[in-house]
């Protein structure tokens, strides 16, 4: 996600008119959570202050200092939780409402079919979805059927035992501790643990499928667009409170942050975070962080906050010319 990244925590990227977290958080307190810990690391204050700035749940974030894998992750938050828990990615998100399987006695993963398992734990499991192996990243298909990034676990405490097992043993899995071996280490102690297929599921986690995911949840939910004066709009687009677009074409698939200024340009999937200023340009398949400023430009861009972009004016008023 750099340079996006470098001055912003994943988890705040815009998507759809809201932040990243937002939805990971609506799914969790809509699934009935009475607290919620953020296990956050890059730029953890910012996540902190804006979770207490926005929601009223009582939130707990702890620090991971150090980058150990997923496993490692989970296990900062021993001592805070007891009985059962709900784990999720915080660049996953997923549709549906997951509050009957949180309600279902017995613990369980989210898993969604594939067509190339080697970038993700995959689960072999038996006729029934019980899992009997987990496989961290398969360098050959032993299953399509990939871990997403939610679990709900009855027994916490066996869980933080064997995430401390891995701990103190130095048993790592490709470099990191792996929340896959301590569940593969449950189910070995005796937890059942099923496998629970989801209808959909997003990974954030690269800015193509944030664009991606970006187009199906303007569709689905936050679409939104009035008449501009000497302004083409093609939906479905987000314009958030105070954006100013003039002489321009905007959309389909374009998210405009409050305090954007739009002149003179072309945008086709695009998502331009708050108080930046886009003019003469014609991008397409683009992210534009905060207060940055885009001038003159024609093509792809990955554009980091406070950051600017000025191109020729001659050439661009050229290749605008021709494009029309």
């Amino acid at each position: 996600m750099r340079p996006l990244t470098y001055s912003r925590p994943k988890a705040l990227l815009p998507l759809a008119g809201r932040r990243m977290i937002d939805y990971v958080l609506e799914t969790v307190i809509n699934a009935g959570a009475s607290r919620i810990i953020l296990i956050v690391g890059h730029l953890a204050g910012q996540v902190a202050a804006y979770v207490k700035e926005n929601y009223n749940q009582e939130i707990i974030c702890v620090e991971q200092k150090e980058f150990l894998g997923l496993g490692h992750a989970v296990v900062q938050a021993a001592g805070l939780v007891k009985g059962e828990s709900l784990i999720f990615l915080g660049d996953t998100l997923i549709e549906g409402d997951i509050s009957k399987y949180v309600a279902s006695g017995y613990s369980w993963l989210a898993v969604k079919e594939v067509e190339d398992p080697r970038s993700f734990g995959v689960v072999i499991t038996d006729e029934e979805g019980w899992i009997q192996k987990m496989v961290e990243k398969p360098e050959k298909v032993v299953s399509r059927k990939a871990i997403v990034g939610v679990y709900h676990l009855q027994n916490s405490l066996l869980l933080f035992q064997c995430l401390s097992s891995l701990i103190q043993n130095n048993i790592r899995t490709r470099g990191e501790y792996q929340l896959t071996d301590a569940l593969q280490l449950m189910i070995k102690a005796g937890e059942k643990i099923k496998a629970v297929g989801i209808s959909a599921w997003y990974d954030c986690g690269r800015v193509e499928t944030l664009l991606q995911t970006n187009q199906v949840f303007l569709n689905k939910y936050r679409g939104n667009c009035w008449q501009i004066p000497d302004v083409v709009i093609n939906p479905p687009v987000y314009l958030a409170a105070g954006v100013k677009v003039e002489r321009s074409s905007i959309g389909p698939y374009v998210c405009l942050g409050q305090g954007v200024v739009v002149k003179n340009s072309q945008l086709k999937n695009v998502i331009v975070d708050e108080n930046s200023l886009l003019e003469n340009v014609s991008l397409v398949d683009s992210v534009i962080g905060q207060r940055a400023r885009v001038l003159h430009y024609s093509g792809r861009l990955k554009l980091g906050d406070d950051a600017e972009v000025s191109g020729d004016q001659e050439k661009f008023q050229v290749s605008s010319i021709n494009a029309r």
